[in-house]
């Protein structure tokens, strides 16, 4: 719902879109925005948020829409999905960006996260960092983070 009004300027420009998200009948889209529902779950920590489930039901629908669709350019916020998104669109070629609103080691060492979960999300940002040509963050910490690592 946040991103609505971008999505109608983008159409007015006359802007082909193919929208990724995790609701199954999102508001305020406009009808010539192809809108595609991935896969979800709810996790304690987030009760009333629906979080990406990154399994293979979704993986086929990035897939056969992307190589559809065939963007110019595909931007992903930092989630389940970054991954999936990214072996898709290095695959066929695609450029990919990805935006992240959140330190999640930072969030992590501030709830005593184990260490095994931090290692995780490590290497699932290092592997972001990899597959990305670019990315970008609104968060202080976190653009700290991604200069010292040369991003």
């Amino acid at each position: 719902r946040r991103f609505t009004a971008i999505v109608h300027e983008l159409i007015l420009l006359k802007h082909e879109l193919l929208i990724f998200t995790l609701e199954s009948n999102p508001i305020g889209l406009p009808n010539e925005a192809i809108v595609i529902t991935l896969d979800h779950m709810f996790i304690p920590s987030y009760p009333g948020k629906k979080v990406a489930k990154p399994c293979f039901n979704s993986w086929i629908k990035i897939w056969n829409s992307l190589k559809s669709f065939q963007p110019d350019i595909l931007h992903v916020t930092g989630d389940a999905f970054t991954e999936m998104f990214a072996l898709v669109c290095n695959t066929l070629s695609i450029p990919i960006v990805g935006s992240f609103h959140t330190d999640l080691i930072d969030l992590l060492n501030t709830h005593h996260a184990y260490k095994a979960q931090i290692w995780i999300v490590l290497f699932m940002e290092f592997i972001s960092y990899l597959s990305l040509d670019s990315c970008a963050t609104t968060s202080e910490s976190f653009l700290k983070k991604l200069t010292k690592q040369g991003l």
